[in-house]
């Protein structure tokens, strides 16, 4: 290659090298637009929650404990394992895109009568509303606006299932009792104290011949009379009960490090799957254990376990309830 035809092939990169610099100085990066806020409120200035759908209706409200409530303020505390972000959800969700900022017709997106309405009270006395829309055409999104104002936005569906299942399925917590006396299948009751020793019965029932077996100390079964037996699931209806402390560090000062007494209940219920040809038995277990009385004597405090865990909140349950196991057991501890 000789030296002209060098210069012309280092001239002709030169200017290929200078196109494909000026082209790309041209291109501009492309700039990132965030998602609007469909509205946004400091977690802090929440003080309630409404949920409505056409007339079915949950509030939640924050307590003078800093715990949010079922209810008004004084009611049962929302179960933690489900509020978990519930109101981090509710400062504001970003939503989608902004649909229509003026729209003529509301009722292409549900708005017209919305499915659920959402009032968000501040500590301040002013309120969010929000109304929920139906569905986009490919179900990942809902149309949402706040009241009084025309916007149309779109928000992940998810929001709004979150919202529709604290309606549906409000949050208690996992210590509330909730058993129904014909799903019990077995009880077991230990008394006594670690310088005394425990003492321990158990019932069980016989779901083939529909009966109930005792089994006392030599650990024979015995089967029970239906009249004796109902005496003793009788004392199992619902108590009341009230919140005493969240997860207290010590448990001492309830008599709860060596609780007098431990009321074990199983339940089994027909679970049925709508996928699955065969209904299933849902067993569940609970544990109670039994503390000191409160100071005026009219309640005892208490412990759930549920499964293998010990629910760590502390709870009082008025004193008929627990004494009422302990009268129709009595005889069998003889």
């Amino acid at each position: 290659m000789n030296i002209r035809t060098s210069i012309i092939l280092v001239v002709l990169l030169l200017m290929v090298a200078g196109y494909v610099f000026f082209v790309q100085a041209k291109v501009q990066p492309e700039t990132k637009v965030d998602a609007p806020w469909f509205y946004s409120v400091d977690m802090a200035d929440i003080s309630t929650i409404e949920i409505d759908r056409t007339g079915e209706k949950a509030k939640f409200s924050l307590g003078d404990d800093k715990h949010w409530h079922i209810g008004e303020s004084d009611g049962y505390p929302v179960g933690l394992d489900r509020w978990i972000g519930v109101d981090l959800l509710l400062s504001g969700p970003k939503s989608r895109r902004l649909i229509d900022p003026n729209p003529s017709d509301l009722s292409q997106y549900g708005l017209a009568d919305p499915n659920l309405n959402i009032a968000i009270g501040l500590k301040n006395g002013n309120d969010i509303r929000i109304l929920i829309g139906s569905y986009t055409p490919d179900g990942e999104n809902t149309y949402v606006q706040i009241d009084n104002t025309n916007e149309v936005f779109t928000i992940f569906s998810g929001w709004e299932e979150v919202m529709t299942r604290l309606l549906e399925e409000p949050p208690y917590p996992e210590w509330l009792y909730d058993i129904e006396i014909e799903t019990i299948t077995q009880i077991k009751i230990t008394r006594g104290n670690p310088d005394e020793g425990y003492k321990g019965i158990a019932f069980f029932k016989d779901k083939e011949a529909n009966s109930w077996q005792f089994l006392g100390k030599d650990n024979q079964p015995i089967e029970i009379e239906e009249t004796s037996m109902l005496k003793v699931l009788s004392a199992f209806e619902t108590p009341t009960q009230v919140l005493e402390a969240y997860e207290p560090i010590g448990v001492a000062q309830y008599g709860l490090e060596n609780p007098s007494m431990v009321v074990f209940v199983q339940t089994e219920r027909l679970d049925t799957d709508e996928d699955e040809l065969e209904e299933a038995v849902e067993v569940s277990q609970y544990r109670f254990r039994i503390g000191d009385k409160t100071e005026g004597g009219d309640n005892y405090f208490v412990q759930t376990e549920r499964g293998e865990y010990i629910i760590a909140d502390v709870f009082t349950v008025n004193v008929e309830w627990v004494e009422g196991i302990e009268s129709a057991s009595a005889e069998y501890f003889e």
